[in-house]
């Protein structure tokens, strides 16, 4: 698949809707298996899926002290690795 025709959805059901839709497909953690609705396939790969690059985003402004909370910690982590 061209890089140019993936997308990245905030939320899951966003991928779910789309591949209702029949326009796209989407890798979901196994824990969202619940969620699935009549008429999606969910179906464990049969390769081994690495480890996916994850991102952290947040406004530089929100003073929510929860998001400042788990950006620090995230912090703490990234100084682990």
């Amino acid at each position: 698949m061209p890089l140019d025709r993936y997308q990245m959805a905030e939320h899951f059901q966003t991928g779910v809707n789309l591949t209702k839709a029949r326009v796209g497909f989407v890798f979901l953690p196994s824990s969202a298996k619940d969620f699935i609705p009549d008429g999606i396939v969910l179906r464990t790969p049969g390769f081994s899926i690495g480890p996916l690059d994850t991102f952290a985003v947040w406004s530089r402004g929100n003073v929510d002290p929860l998001v400042h909370c788990v950006v620090s910690l995230l912090k703490e982590i990234k100084k682990e690795l």
